[in-house]
């Protein structure tokens, strides 16, 4: 059993004093967020750093890359996350849109994930730092963000517009992935596997995921690896849709926050190993006993990854205290699997 405590940016970005729009837009703040932020946490947690994963040295992350790339507008809020503005009001506008050949290159978060990654290489010459920061979303998350609440109408009202537009987004964002490999330097095609992530597919019925989830699923693994385990992380699914994932032949589940299951469900209904989270707005409320029966009782349902994450808010609060009580008690859990 492999155990962890992830630490978020936003949690380092309140530790070191910096607005989020200085993290996410500010090259020259990085030094801010890694002198006031990670290296003092890297004191705090020297004994366990083995089970602790921080920030590394990279242009933030933001899930909007790919969206961003097909012309979506981002926006940088000064306390909070970016977030995008969807770009269709309707289905044929969207499907005319990505008929399109597009440039990823030409396009401003883009030229300024690499103007970031530059500046972080005079900051941290010893350290080779790839273009990093261009997150994308699975098919559905991305028709959803492209247009709204509507397309889970669309779905409804026009399947076979909702196909088309699904199918495109599909090929769009492996199109996107092979760019980002590629300017990195890695093989467009992988052989050891990959990783999706479609929260909002979560929001698809059992009853409708063969006809608009499952295919687009496998579509993506299929452009993208040549062999290895596919990886999936969805937030939300119930226990109807587990035995869905079968059909996208899924290697590795991350359930992360989904209220509707339990390790006990997963141990039945799949076959394949899957990572369990302590929510960060749970652990804040629990107190040592209740923290210890948690990892007792979930190391024993057979998780092969087990974490919490350290975010802003248990930053202020108590929230180092929180971390320690949870190395503790998964450390007295079980053994250690690297």
């Amino acid at each position: 059993m492999n155990y962890k405590v992830v630490v978020l940016p936003d949690a380092v970005v309140y530790l070191s004093g910096l607005s989020f729009d200085e993290y996410y837009l500010d090259a020259s703040a990085f030094g801010r967020f890694w002198e006031r932020g990670v290296k003092p946490l890297k004191l705090i947690f020297n004994g366990d750093s083995d089970h602790v994963d921080l920030p590394g040295v990279s242009c933030p992350h933001i899930s909007y890359g790919h969206v961003a790339a097909l012309g979506a507008h981002i926006n940088y809020p000064i306390d909070s996350e970016p977030n995008v503005e969807r770009m269709f009001d309707g289905l044929d506008e969207g499907i005319g849109w990505l008929h399109r050949d597009f440039d990823y290159s030409d396009n401003a978060l883009f030229r300024h994930c690499v103007k970031y990654t530059e500046t972080l290489g005079n900051y941290f010459p010893d350290r080779e730092i790839k273009i990093g920061g261009l997150g994308l979303e699975g098919p559905v998350t991305t028709a959803v963000l492209l247009r709204g609440q509507d397309f889970y109408v669309d779905m409804h009202e026009n399947p076979d517009g909702a196909k088309k537009f699904l199918e495109l987004i599909t090929d769009s964002i492996i199109s996107y992935r092979r760019f980002l490999r590629k300017i990195n330097g890695e093989p467009e095609i992988g052989a050891d596997g990959t990783g999706l992530a479609d929260d909002f597919a979560a929001l698809v019925n059992p009853d409708m995921f063969e006809e608009f989830v499952i295919p687009y699923w496998n579509r993506y693994y299929e452009g993208l690896i040549s062999g290895g385990r596919r990886s999936l992380h969805c937030e939300g699914l119930d226990r109807k849709h587990l035995k869905l994932l079968k059909k996208a032949d899924i290697g590795h589940f991350d359930p992360t926050v989904s209220k509707k299951l339990t390790c006990r469900m997963l141990a039945e209904e799949l076959a394949i190993p899957y990572c369990w989270m302590l929510p960060s707005f749970e652990i804040a409320w629990m107190d040592k006993g209740e923290i210890e029966s948690w990892a007792c009782e979930t190391a024993s349902h057979g998780p092969d990854f087990i974490f919490t994450e350290l975010d802003r808010m248990l930053m202020r609060s108590n929230g180092i205290e929180k971390m320690r009580q949870f190395l503790s008690a998964m450390g007295a859990s079980g053994p250690t699997i690297a």
